[in-house]
């Protein structure tokens, strides 16, 4: 009896959720963003949409020109759910395209690099790759700097990528923001 109570419960509320996740697609469509980020920001991160609700908001934010948005969720998206068959490659787009827009290159080619293995074989990580290249030598140009010593130091603390580990004690990364420089010549 508490089994089947228990899976009522499971079943119910991940029904719920499922009607979260929509609800807040049909308020983006109708233009209401911020109401949409409001919903999508209410699955808990036990819920079996807790994904597709991080997938939602990263499209909201890449969207809006929220990068700073866009890297946080990425980063916790990638940490969490890089070895899962649905991974998405269209989150993973966002992201290249998000470092892009921030003339960060190089760590849009070791972003790639580090899925390359998993997605060598699939046409849309090909595709994804082709459209950076192009990305890369038309798009904006970074500004070169003279280098010092310090610099390095400094590039390397730039760099977000987070392990797991690093993500395990926040409640929710909803309000995971983190900052990357923006490298191109104004």
């Amino acid at each position: 009896m508490v089994r089947l109570l228990f899976i009522t419960f499971f079943l119910t509320f991940n029904a719920q959720a499922q009607d979260m996740v929509n609800l807040a697609i049909a308020q983006y469509q109708q233009g209401k963003k911020s109401e949409a980020i409001h919903i999508l920001e209410q699955v808990p991160p036990h819920s079996s949409q807790f994904k597709r609700a991080l997938e939602g908001l990263i499209k909201i934010h890449y969207n809006d020109g929220s990068l700073s948005q866009v890297f946080g969720l990425a980063t916790f998206y990638r940490a969490n759910f890089k070895d899962e068959e649905d991974f998405s490659l269209e989150i993973l787009s966002l992201e290249v395209l998000a470092l892009a827009q921030r003339c960060q290159y190089e760590m849009a080619q070791g972003l790639l690099k580090s899925v390359e293995k998993r997605f060598e074989d699939n046409p849309l990580f090909e595709r994804l790759r082709e459209r950076y290249q192009i990305t890369e030598e038309y798009g904006l140009k970074e500004v070169h700097l003279s280098h010092s010593p310090t610099d390095e130091k400094k590039k390397t603390k730039e760099r977000w990528r987070l392990t797991k580990d690093e993500f395990h004690h926040l409640e929710s990364p909803y309000r995971l923001e983190v900052e990357v420089k923006n490298k191109c010549k104004s």
